[in-house]
């Protein structure tokens, strides 16, 4: 059984990857490509197990998301993903409230390795 995962990745060849990786983890991606669009297709019903974002997107990005998802929906898990070299980013995502975070680029067992314990 599949594993529903709102993924929120602004650049679509990267997004079109993880999701990719996702499915080859037995994951079933939902591929938002901003935060605003994630708020709306959570409004719209949608329960994700997980939720994957990247940090950096226009609109709303990232940190925004993870507030809004420990206000809203704090049962649901958020890693962080970000290919910003400076450590304080992710550092900050996990004080807001990120379950994980990962550094792009990340491999497959990488990423299969933070999903599993963000679930556990």
């Amino acid at each position: 059984m599949s594993t529903p995962v709102l993924l929120i990745e602004d650049d679509p060849l990267l997004a079109e990857t993880v999701g990719d990786m996702l499915r080859h983890l037995g994951h079933e991606p939902d591929t938002t490509f901003d935060g605003l669009q994630a708020l709306h297709r959570m409004a719209e019903g949608l329960r994700p197990r997980l939720v994957l974002t990247d940090l950096q997107m226009p609109g709303m990005g990232g940190l925004e998301v993870i507030q809004h998802f420990r206000e809203h929906w704090p049962g649901v898990p958020v890693v962080a993903m970000t290919g910003e070299p400076d450590p304080r980013l992710l550092t900050r995502a996990e004080v807001l409230g990120a379950r994980a975070t990962l550094r792009k680029p990340f491999t497959l067992h990488q990423l299969g390795q933070t999903l599993a314990g963000a679930l556990a």
